[in-house]
């Protein structure tokens, strides 16, 4: 009940932006941007489950950076920080993206939300949407039960299918060919990965 409760409040779109800060995102963004910024001048940037688009602050000015989100309310939240933002309201195991139009697909805190089959699906539709040579993006926490505070933030988190470092990249694997992986840590152990799509 509590937890319920918990999961309501931290789905507000402001509150999730705190929760977000707190737990330390503005450093996985710094892993992450260093790949962001190796996507092409006028790359169309798609961030798949993208929230409220803080994301879009580590583009390039030059990118166009779409966020994509199944919540509504953060997308009028990221349309509140960004006004000329480019917002979609979709799913991503069925992206409302037109096939081979995606230079870099973005897919950050996502697979844990999803059961295998339904992860699979989102990397086939990502696949779909990038163009040949383009690059998949994947940043997300994964199980390490020698990190305590990682073992009560999984408590907390309402995705329900947590994996190894190991798995997420096996899985990844299937769809992209895998340029570069790493593991690192801030509270939970997370795992990044840059896949390019096979031509």
């Amino acid at each position: 009940m509590l937890l319920t409760l918990a999961h309501k409040i931290a789905s507000h779109p402001w509150v999730y932006d705190q929760i977000q800060n707190a737990v330390g995102v503005s450093r996985v963004y710094a892993k992450l941007a260093p790949h962001l910024r190796n996507a092409p001048e006028n790359a169309l940037v798609l961030d798949v489950g993208g929230g409220t688009g803080s994301l879009k602050s580590y583009c390039s000015p030059e990118h166009r950076y779409v966020c994509l989100d199944i919540e509504w309310k953060r997308l009028e939240r990221f349309r509140g920080k960004f006004p000329q933002g480019q917002a979609i309201w979709g799913d991503a195991t069925g992206m409302p993206i037109a096939t081979s139009s995606v230079d870099t697909a973005i897919c950050m805190f996502i697979s844990h939300h999803l059961n295998d089959d339904l992860l699979l699906t989102m990397l086939s539709e990502v696949e779909r949407t990038l163009r040949p040579g383009g690059r998949l993006i994947l940043v997300d926490p994964v199980l390490d039960d020698q990190r305590v505070a990682g073992r009560m933030l999984w408590k907390l988190d309402r995705g329900s299918f947590p994996r190894t470092a190991s798995v997420l990249k096996r899985i990844m694997e299937q769809r992209f060919a895998l340029e570069y992986s790493e593991e690192f840590a801030v509270w939970h152990g997370y795992v990044l990965g840059v896949g390019r799509k096979r031509e």
